[in-house]
């Protein structure tokens, strides 16, 4: 779905439910890209906040080579990266994504950073 050339598929939002789960597995899914993970069971109020959270609000998205998805930095281990998160062309886009019910995803700021510290 994210490597789907429409900007309406592949910047919606993808959300796994899932019965309660380990760290470890959790982690797993938040490499695989997932905007939101939801672990049953839960308060039916708490789910209704984070499905609908996903609208309205603005989302920030990196993409580098191998990887498109959601920024995920602040839930990695402090001075930690995921591999597929690094760019090997020393490049990164940071998307800012704004979703609404009635227009769908838009990318509403686009940044390109290279790190010249590696030339």
């Amino acid at each position: 779905m994210r490597r789907n050339a429409s900007n309406r598929l592949r910047l919606a939002p993808v959300v796994l439910v899932a019965q309660d789960c380990d760290l470890d597995t959790f982690l797993g899914y938040v490499e695989m890209g997932f905007d939101d993970i939801l672990c049953l069971p839960d308060n039916v109020d708490l789910l209704i906040d984070r499905l609908a959270a996903q609208f309205n609000t603005d989302y920030i998205y990196v993409e580098t080579d191998s990887y498109f998805g959601p920024d995920r930095r602040r839930m990695e281990v402090p001075d930690a990266s995921h591999p597929a998160r690094v760019s090997n062309a020393h490049l990164h886009t940071r998307l800012t994504i704004h979703r609404t019910l009635a227009d769908g995803p838009m990318i509403v700021q686009k940044q390109n950073f290279w790190d010249t510290t590696l030339q």
